[in-house]
């Protein structure tokens, strides 16, 4: 077991899915809300079984839900594993980190291979 210490004000905003039996499918997983303007500080992936897989962050404003493919965030560096089970990104390059209050989340397998269920955790600084 890890411990992951953030400062008071960061938090993170996760999502699992896949039900840890049959391959997850492609497609949206799920969307989620942030209650609080901030800056994406990192992401991250963990995975039941290590495997490949890329995942899209979407983000639109609460007025514009659902995001879409045309919302993402993440530029070239979508999360992936390949070949593995964690995957950790500092860097966020070509990310759009900026949120706002109320902006929704929306999480897309792009590509999957060999993993049932994986984790997805984007770690705010709440400004």
């Amino acid at each position: 077991m890890s411990l992951l210490i953030r400062p008071t004000n960061e938090t993170g905003l996760t999502l699992i899915f896949g039900d840890g039996a049959a391959e997850i499918a492609l497609g949206v997983k799920g969307y989620l809300s942030c209650p609080f303007s901030g800056v994406i500080t990192y992401a991250e992936l963990e995975a039941k079984e290590g495997g490949d897989i890329v995942v899209d962050v979407w983000k639109a404003p609460y007025a514009d839900y659902p995001p879409t493919v045309a919302d993402s965030i993440c530029g070239a560096s979508k999360p992936n594993l390949v070949a593995d089970w964690k995957y950790k990104d500092f860097s966020l390059i070509g990310w759009t980190t900026s949120i706002a209050k109320g902006d929704i989340f929306g999480f897309n397998v792009d590509s999957v291979s060999g993993i049932t269920q994986c984790t997805i955790t984007l770690s705010i600084l709440k400004i």
